[in-house]
């Protein structure tokens, strides 16, 4: 039986204070797998939460920095559910922490590209596995998907269509991580800021570039003013295939004969629609990560460190833009 901690106590991790549901957070998936690893602590520094945690979980051990816990227990398993600025030096610290096995991590690994290859160069050369929480790769559906694309269930990619709400690191990264996981890796050839960046220098950026064998891909950041909008598109020789509702369902439309033009074909207006199984997402990634600890192979996570350097690096290579300019140009292209 493996222990486990939660660093940062937000609502990814616990829950709202307010008790408004979320559908996906770490505590659960540890409930879900408590035979094979138990929440023994949770490190939070800000004295209001910890007070709202003892009241709520009093079965929780509560410290309030990370160097005080370790002092005091013996943790295999850490979950990193800080602001995305504090995982670089949280991530180091715990690839150095005697004992520590397993790392489950919010996105992202770091704020700069050298720093998360840093990162993910340690995790390889400690055997500790860093899984990335890209929850997507981890619905059934998604899985299924990418299968039926490598086996050419719908014939050659033609292009990529997506879009996000807000800065690339925060919400971004998912759609990128996406891309690469069903199609591959982005060569981008643009990249545009769309408005300001926030305090943590992340900022609404669209991509334009390919993928696959040349299948032209943009991706466009769009303000979440009145709704959130985490979509893609992926238009193949014979068929569409949507995803839609934030990656909770996927839309299929095949081609078919137009009855109109005899002699040309057309994509059906009514998509077969599948709902994805996608609540089981979170528990799903931590069991893999348990898996790789028990198997001492970090080559078995599905969203491993490595995963987590695509959209870091966009955003480093977008750091000289400004709001309001109208292409940036890179040179010496290469996957992502």
């Amino acid at each position: 039986m493996m222990n486990a901690a939660i660093i940062g106590a937000g609502a990814i991790a616990l829950g709202r204070a307010d008790g408004s549901p979320l559908p996906m957070i770490h505590l659960e998936s540890y409930r879900a797998l408590e035979a094979q690893v138990t929440l023994r602590a949770v490190v939070e520094p800000g004295a209001e939460r910890r007070a709202w945690i003892a009241g709520i979980f009093p079965h929780l051990r509560l410290y309030q920095d990370m160097t005080e816990m370790f002092r005091h227990e013996s943790i295999q398993v850490v979950s990193v559910c800080l602001p995305d600025t504090l995982h670089d030096s949280i991530l180091s610290d715990l690839l150095r922490q005697d004992g520590v096995r397993g790392i489950w991590c919010e996105k992202p690994m770091a704020m700069d590209a050298a720093a998360a290859r840093a990162i993910a160069k340690r995790s390889w050369e400690t055997g500790i596995p860093v899984q990335v929480n890209f929850w997507r790769r981890f619905i059934p559906e998604m899985v299924a998907l990418r299968g039926e694309i490598a086996q050419r269930r719908f014939g050659a990619l033609h292009a990529v269509n997506g879009y996000y709400a807000d800065g690339l690191i925060h919400n971004g990264s998912h759609l990128v991580d996406l891309v690469h996981f069903l199609v591959g890796g982005i060569t981008p050839n643009t990249l545009f800021l769309e408005g300001p960046r926030d305090g943590s220098g992340d900022g609404p950026i669209t991509i334009v570039g390919q993928v696959g064998q040349g299948a032209s891909c943009v991706l466009r950041a769009i303000p979440r003013r009145r709704y959130n909008i985490f979509e893609l598109e992926l238009l193949f020789e014979e068929a569409r295939v949507r995803v839609t509702e934030n990656g909770r369902r996927l839309e299929y439309c095949d081609d078919r004969r137009d009855e109109a033009f005899p002699h040309l074909r057309i994509l059906e207006t009514t998509p077969r629609i599948v709902y994805c199984q996608w609540r089981g997402a979170f528990t799903r990634a931590l069991a893999e990560l348990l898996d790789a600890v028990r198997m001492d192979d970090v080559s078995r996570l599905s969203s491993g460190a490595d995963s987590a350097l695509i959209g870091v690096e966009l955003l480093d290579r977008a750091q000289r833009l400004s709001p309001g300019q109208p292409v940036f140009w890179i040179k010496n292209n290469g996957e992502l």
